[in-house]
């Protein structure tokens, strides 16, 4: 007899028994996460670079800020869901909210930064109208 064939006493699985899946673990976020992190990338690439009067921005120097400040917002945005994701019980939803939330903090803040350093340089440097009128400077 071969080693190959079946015992004929023995029955044959049920189809229910043969379609068994290992599980399929769930993401931490749901799929509508990708609209916060894109608008987040939106606002690291218009308000992100580098002040212009930094001596070391070059292209090199300006790609490393863009994409150093892409990284860290996702990454801080991911640690706080996966906290956020453990803390309620494994809550997409939660998760999703709180990477949602961290991300767009973020970017706001460099928004908020940028002004910033925009107005500086404002105060700093008059404007071409300032220059063609100096009496409307005082």
């Amino acid at each position: 007899m071969s080693s190959f064939s079946e015992d004929p006493a023995s029955p044959s699985p049920s189809p229910n028994e043969r379609a068994t899946n290992p599980k399929v673990k769930e993401s931490l976020l749901k799929w509508w996460a990708i609209f916060p992190f894109a608008i987040f990338v939106v606002l690291v690439l218009t308000f992100g670079r580098p002040q212009a009067n930094n001596p070391r921005a070059n292209e090199a120097y300006t790609v490393g800020f863009v994409v150093g400040g892409c990284l860290l917002g996702l990454v801080l945005s991911l640690v706080s869901a996966w906290v956020t994701y453990h803390v309620t019980r494994k809550s997409q939803v939660g998760a999703t909210l709180m990477f949602s939330v961290v991300i767009l903090f973020i970017g706001l803040t460099m928004i908020s930064n940028w002004a910033r350093g925009r107005a500086e340089r404002g105060s700093a440097n008059p404007s071409p109208s300032q220059l063609a009128n100096p009496a409307s400077r005082h």
